[in-house]
């Protein structure tokens, strides 16, 4: 299945030996150099708790309504995924990371990615030029990640695409 980092975002997360709700997903922490999930950050309680991580691995279903655990012993404090930590330390976030061609021509700036549920891992990033237009990048096309941009290879520049909203994914 396919979700979109905005579909996952403020998702609730569940564990089933308990049936109930534990937490939401307050963020997502993805390897830009791998285009790979790395954990969830999941926020228990109420606003002021401490944020914790949620390996991809513990997820047993991607339910549309919420991410099902095992249990809530899968939540775990920021010392215990430590490439997580160091990523959110190092602020390699991939949205607003521009999208450049080998050749410099700014393409526009990361809005959105959609990860495939079964391999935790980033299949395309959906990208808006400062005009508004759309574009769909696969991770195949990507030939290098710097700290701040993806750089596509020129003759894999990915068509523009007509719709000017965030895309909305859920596939099965």
């Amino acid at each position: 299945m396919l979700l979109s980092y905005s579909d996952m975002l403020n998702t609730p997360v569940a564990a089933a030996d308990l049936g109930e709700r534990i937490g939401g997903v307050s963020d997502i922490v993805v390897e830009p150099q791998e285009h790979r999930l790395i954990a969830f950050v999941v926020r228990e309680g109420n606003f002021f708790t401490a944020s914790k991580f949620l390996s991809p691995e513990d997820i047993i279903e991607y339910d549309p309504q919420a991410l099902i655990i095992a249990s809530a012993d899968a939540i775990v404090p920021f010392t215990e995924i430590v490439r997580a930590r160091t990523l959110m330390k190092q602020r390699a976030h991939v949205l607003k990371r521009k999208v450049v061609t080998e050749a410099g021509e700014r393409i526009g700036t990361v809005i959105n990615y959609a990860i495939d549920t079964d391999t935790s891992c980033i299949v395309r990033y959906y990208v808006r030029s400062l005009f508004g237009q759309d574009r769909i990048i696969p991770t195949t096309s990507i030939v290098s990640v710097t700290k701040d941009s993806f750089v596509v290879a020129e003759d894999k520049k990915p068509a523009q695409q007509r719709s000017h909203g965030v895309p909305k994914i859920s596939e099965g």
